[in-house]
């Protein structure tokens, strides 16, 4: 799977989503906004996580992401904030392929 990220190439189809996450691009990696927001700097948007821990809806994760990218000047990572999904693709023992 990292591979298949990494190059750019669309991700198979029949994962379940999980919810969503923010992710910050930082030069050559992302990273979670989970280490690198204020937890405070979205109180008054009401949301709240799923049962995983993940934003729930599309929609939320859009509306937080802007938030995010509005931040870099009062004390966010100064990084371009995305929505990303979380995707579970299964794998079974016998499955060695790497990517």
């Amino acid at each position: 799977m990292p591979a298949t990220v990494r190059e750019g190439n669309v991700v198979d189809g029949g994962g379940a989503l999980l919810g969503y996450e923010l992710l910050g691009w930082d030069v050559t990696n992302f990273h979670s906004w989970i280490c690198n927001l204020p937890s405070t700097s979205f109180a008054d948007l009401q949301w709240r996580p799923n049962s995983l821990g993940f934003i729930q809806r599309a929609d939320e994760a859009y509306l937080l992401a802007a938030r995010a990218n509005e931040l870099t000047e009062t004390g966010g990572e100064p990084v371009t904030w995305f929505p990303g999904a979380v995707l579970d693709y299964s794998v079974s023992e016998d499955n060695t392929d790497p990517r």
